[in-house]
């Protein structure tokens, strides 16, 4: 609906007619979306939900989404807010700063509508979408800034300091994925072994290392005492093999 009511804009308030690709993207839009929707997984993915009543669920939905904001995410939401204030008032046309704010309000709906999600609110690949909108905000309030003094000296600083947050989180992230991913690795050859030697049941001992970060702990997904429990069944339908945890 948005794509729609921007393409309407376009065509009614500026001298720029609708071309070709745009229509084609939004073709495209509507068909991966509908495929999306109607995928099998979703059936398989269904399972997960809860079922709980509406407003128990947006009741939720807010208190998990605004800690993820305001624990992972509220730096780069400022930093892109204050960016676009004053490259508006100093080097960057209304253009780009309309275009930014675009961005910016795009990247924070998509992130603000997984309130309304039955699952996976704080996981980190759902929020992908927006995260990837509030960066072609940023970038985008950067155009032109070189045309200014002050320009150079605002990108500069906001980049020191986005810096600073982020290459720690990226040097620790790293490394706990190195050392989740070789855990999880361990277990794949352990059942693989069992497998080769003709066993129809494996008992599983617990990782030997537990992720630390926020962008390791997806794998932190234990096996349990039942067999036919998630993340049991995940291992039986791949490997063909009975996975159990080892007492």
């Amino acid at each position: 609906m948005v794509i729609i009511a921007l393409l309407l804009m376009q065509k009614y308030t500026t001298d720029h007619p609708l071309a070709l690709w745009q229509f084609v993207a939004l073709i495209g839009q509507i068909i991966g979306f509908t495929l999306l929707l109607l995928a099998p997984g979703n059936r398989v993915r269904s399972r997960l939900m809860t079922h709980d009543s509406f407003l128990h669920r947006l009741i939720s939905g807010i208190f998990e989404v605004c800690t993820s904001i305001q624990a992972y995410y509220i730096y780069l939401i400022i930093f892109t807010a204050i960016l676009i204030v004053i490259a508006a008032f100093t080097w960057l046309p209304q253009r780009d700063v309309i275009i930014s704010s675009l961005f910016l309000v795009a990247g924070c709906a998509a992130i603000v509508v997984l309130i309304f999600s039955p699952i996976e609110r704080t996981e980190g690949r759902t929020w992908f979408g927006g995260i990837v909108f509030l960066i072609l905000a940023m970038f985008t309030a950067t155009a032109h800034h070189r045309a200014h003094v002050a320009g150079g000296i605002v990108v500069w600083v906001v980049t020191l300091a986005v810096s600073l947050f982020a290459i720690p989180q990226m040097l620790a992230g790293t490394i706990d994925l190195f050392y989740m991913s070789r855990a999880v690795q361990t277990r794949y050859t352990t059942i693989m072994t069992a497998q080769q030697n003709g066993k129809k049941t494996v008992a599983l001992p617990a990782y030997s290392y537990t992720a630390k970060t926020k962008f390791a702990n997806f794998m932190n997904w234990e096996i349990t005492d039942n067999a036919k429990a998630s993340p049991n069944f995940h291992y039986r339908d791949y490997f063909h093999i009975r996975v159990v945890k080892q007492p």
